[in-house]
């Protein structure tokens, strides 16, 4: 698992709006594919600025990031504001503090344990995602936020499985989160720019169809309140019931009045997408359904 330059102006943007508090969990453990100069290249972009008290340490663990002078995960997320940082797999080869197989359900005592979750795409190579997911919302602390970063598109035998926004937004809402946004990113090489787009659901409408033969990522950020569960499954739109399609709807009026912006990035760094044949420009070979649904953003990095 890990976090590449892009993921980490994403990270950034969500820790610029509401910072970072508390205890952070990793779901695997994360090489941040940033030297200490990059990373704070990266927060200056984003008029941040890094806490001198907190100390440099690279990279000793991850079979990806050690010796290659990266960031740690964990002083990455401590200078985004994090009080401690705790990483989950389901076994302890990269220094995983907390062994645990999310196929299966995680013990009480991790229940609203954390305040904020990051899973840099974990789901797409478990058997049972939905058990990874509840397991992750269960851990997640009211008031705390998560965000996921899954295969979205052209990665068959690289990952078990890829996801659609609309999985995570629809159990979302019919889990009364607080709050939910969700991205499409497209992109040739993990380290170079993204194209993302904005999903939006406000009026009961579902993004629809959108291929590319660019690599791609579902992006989310969602909220968690005091009211949300975690155990309820969505359906989706065309099969749900006049009574099941009237109570998501009551359930989105409530995520949709959160004030969250949609992530952008710094102007030097973002470029807006005006029209469809500029968009088909930077996906190439790529078939836009219907633009209904979808705000394009603009190229990040």
């Amino acid at each position: 698992m890990g976090i590449a330059t892009q993921m980490a102006r994403f990270v950034i943007r969500e820790a610029k709006y509401l910072p970072i508090r508390g205890a952070v969990l990793l779901i695997g453990r994360q090489t941040v594919n940033l030297t200490p100069e990059s990373f704070a290249d990266l927060m200056r972009e984003q008029e941040m600025a890094i806490d001198p008290g907190v100390p440099v340490t690279l990279d000793t663990t991850t079979r990806s990031g050690a010796g290659k002078g990266f960031v740690s995960d964990t002083y990455f997320f401590r200078v985004l504001g994090a009080d401690s940082v705790t990483a989950m797999d389901v076994s302890s080869y990269e220094g995983a503090e907390i062994t645990h197989n999310l196929n299966t359900p995680v013990e009480p005592s991790l229940e609203g344990k954390f305040d904020f979750i990051f899973n840099g795409s974990v789901l797409d190579n478990m058997f049972d995602p939905v058990t990874g997911l509840r397991n992750i919302s269960r851990m997640l602390a009211p008031n705390g936020r998560v965000i996921h970063f899954e295969h979205a598109s052209n990665a068959t035998n690289n990952a078990y499985l890829q996801f659609s926004p609309n999985w995570f937004f629809d159990y979302c809402v019919v889990n009364r989160f607080a709050d939910c946004k969700a991205y499409l990113a497209f992109f040739r090489d993990l380290d170079g720019p993204w194209d993302f787009y904005a999903c939006s659901h406000n009026d009961g409408t579902e993004p629809r169809q959108f291929r590319s033969a660019c690599f791609g990522m579902t992006a989310i950020v969602a909220e968690k309140s005091a009211l949300t569960t975690w155990d309820k499954s969505p359906i989706q739109k065309q099969y749900r019931s006049p009574n099941e399609q009237a109570l998501y709807m009551e359930n989105l009026k409530h995520l949709s009045a959160c004030t969250r912006p949609v992530i952008n990035g710094a102007k030097a760094r973002w470029r807006l997408l005006p029209t469809l044949a500029t968009l088909k420009s930077f996906v190439p070979n790529s078939i836009v359904a219907s633009r209904r649904g979808y705000q394009a953003l603009g190229r990040f990095g």
